[in-house]
């Protein structure tokens, strides 16, 4: 087939249903959608939520020096509540753990998927989440797992694997400080 004016419009509504048929194929109408209720950073979305959390309550950013880039997965059961939480292989533990601590605050903030209008468990949400704390004395070598972290998308730390599975990929969370 060659490329015309013609079957442009033709070849976007297939593109497009690349990306939203395997959404409804899952059998969901729509996605869980955050409450975005929760105190003095209500206005900056879930990613900004989770970011401006970690930095004020956690002072690693302090004396960490780390460049990395990790995913941590989790559902929206049909309560609106927290399920299968999970960072995935060689996350820094210390970083996933004040990120899912954040997380967890936003738990029963959810409205959950909806299924012919009715609540169901959500697909997988995926949030990236980038760390760059430079707080590192001179001669010190920052431990950057960046790239290697960013492999491991599909395996996570409670033995599962996301390969093949339909997930919604989430507005990345930062936390960096340069010192």
């Amino acid at each position: 087939m060659q490329l015309t004016m013609k079957n442009i419009p033709a070849l976007f509504v297939y593109l497009l249903s690349l990306i939203v048929i395997p959404y409804s194929l899952k059998g969901q109408d729509s996605p869980p959608l955050f409450s975005n209720d929760l105190g003095e950073w209500k206005d900056l979305g879930f990613s900004g939520y989770i970011s401006m959390y970690v930095a004020d309550s956690c002072k690693l950013q302090d004396s960490i020096c780390v460049r990395s880039c990790f995913f941590i997965k989790f559902k929206i059961d049909r309560n609106g509540n927290l399920k299968n939480i999970s960072e995935n292989v060689d996350a820094p533990k210390n970083l996933a753990n004040a990120f899912k601590k954040a997380i967890f605050t936003t738990n029963g903030h959810w409205k959950p998927a909806l299924k012919n209008r009715k609540p169901v468990t959500s697909i997988y949400l995926i949030m990236p989440v980038y760390v760059n704390l430079q707080a590192c004395p001179p001669e010190s070598k920052i431990d950057d797992s960046m790239y290697k972290s960013f492999t491991m998308l599909h395996n996570y730390n409670d033995n599962t694997s996301i390969e093949g599975e339909v997930c919604i990929i989430l507005k990345p969370a930062m936390l960096v400080s340069f010192h």
